[in-house]
């Protein structure tokens, strides 16, 4: 059985609870479960994840969303542009690319053909994606 967070998460703590119910549940039946909880997802779960920039789920609150969220590129563009489109349409930001965990240079750093590495080839994509939204 595998669950996708996402669509648990957009109802904050009483989706999470439910998430956790259902891993038991289903743990109970003696199946195994996986967990699907990474970030810079392909759609339908990508436009559920925007939401962490774009509005508050809270219905009767006032709540402050980030200015900046991470994504993760090595899903591709198209995990990426519905992060790209809600972050200038709301006037918020994204990290995608460079990590700084130590591990991370063993892909970042990596020299392509061309001579620039993988991270220098993410933003460059991802200046031609913010672009083509302008």
């Amino acid at each position: 059985m595998k669950f996708q967070s996402a669509y648990f998460e957009k109802y904050l703590w009483e989706g999470v609870e439910a998430y956790y119910s259902l891993i038991q549940e289903a743990k109970d039946l003696g199946l195994l479960v996986i967990g699907d909880v990474k970030r810079g997802d392909m759609v339908p779960p990508a436009p559920l994840r925007r939401r962490h920039l774009a509005e508050s789920p809270f219905n009767d609150l006032e709540a402050v969303v980030p200015d900046a969220i991470t994504i993760n590129p090595m899903l591709g563009l198209d995990s990426i542009e519905p992060f790209v489109q809600v972050a200038k349409d709301e006037g918020k930001g994204y990290r995608a690319g460079e990590d700084e965990q130590p591990g991370s240079a063993d892909f970042q750093d990596v020299k392509l053909a061309d001579g620039r590495t993988w991270s220098e080839l993410v933003a460059d994509k991802l200046a031609g994606v913010a672009s083509d939204r302008r």
